[in-house]
């Protein structure tokens, strides 16, 4: 069985090539009532500043394994995971973990990846995916992560300091284009966000940053402080929609 979270694309897109690769089933975790008893699970998710989202850490802290059961984590990231994982192994036994990288969505704090970019990442992708299916079914125990040239200084301290601080609603905002279609609020993977007079309220201390709101408006309205004004909008979607072959 593949579980997931995605935020704008990235981790569903990498879960359901490897559900494709592997035949097998793949579910949103979010929509998780009953947990699969399958021999391996594989929990895909993308890794936000430096660490696994939070809602990811409370599913897999709750699987309880048995013993015949294995557990592969893939994780998608802009660039490199810091300590993300090591991180997450000192409280879930991994049998095996990847990192892939695919275009950028964190626009508060980068831009997203210019388009020729965001198709290279991609299109490298899918040959890692194959690469991760072929080791989950011979169920080998590989790691095959990029944690970057400074995770020892960076990635527990900017990890820490997001959670703490950076996971406020507080900066959301909508400018005056907003043509009140509710598509934030329908499509907020966490249910975080209420439509209130037309427009959207984050409501709930839920959110995970994942920032899905801020790139599907159809016309960009949504902002965070200034942090994101004159930025890009990504979701696999959009990069799909504009590559079909």
């Amino acid at each position: 069985m593949i579980y997931y979270f995605s935020g704008t694309g990235n981790s569903q897109y990498v879960a359901e090539k490897l559900a494709h690769e592997l035949d097998d089933k793949v579910m949103n975790l979010v929509e998780v009532e009953q947990l699969s008893l399958d021999k391996t699970i594989v929990v895909v998710c993308p890794i936000y500043s430096w660490l696994v989202p939070e809602i990811v850490m409370d599913f897999m802290r709750n699987l309880n394994l048995q013993s015949h059961q294995s557990l592969y984590l893939v994780v998608t990231c802009g660039d490199n995971v810091g300590r993300a994982i090591d991180r997450l192994k000192r409280e879930v036994r991994l049998d095996g973990a990847y990192s892939i990288a695919m275009p950028n969505n964190y626009v508060i704090g980068f831009d997203v990846d210019p388009e020729l970019e965001q198709t290279a990442k991609i299109l490298a992708a899918r040959g890692q995916v194959d690469q991760i299916a072929e080791d989950i079914r011979q169920g080998l125990r590989v790691e095959r992560i990029n944690k970057g040239r400074f995770a020892q200084y960076f990635g527990s301290f900017a990890g820490t300091m997001f959670q703490r601080f950076a996971r406020t609603t507080k900066p959301f905002y909508v400018q005056e284009q907003c043509i009140s279609c509710s598509m934030c609020a329908d499509e907020c993977p966490v249910h975080s966000i209420e439509m209130v007079d037309g427009k959207p309220v984050w409501v709930k201390s839920t959110c995970q940053m994942c920032l899905k709101c801020l790139h599907t408006c159809p016309v960009e309205a949504i902002q965070y402080g200034r942090s994101t004004l004159n930025k890009g909008r990504y979701t696999y979607e959009k990069w799909s929609q504009s590559h079909r072959d």
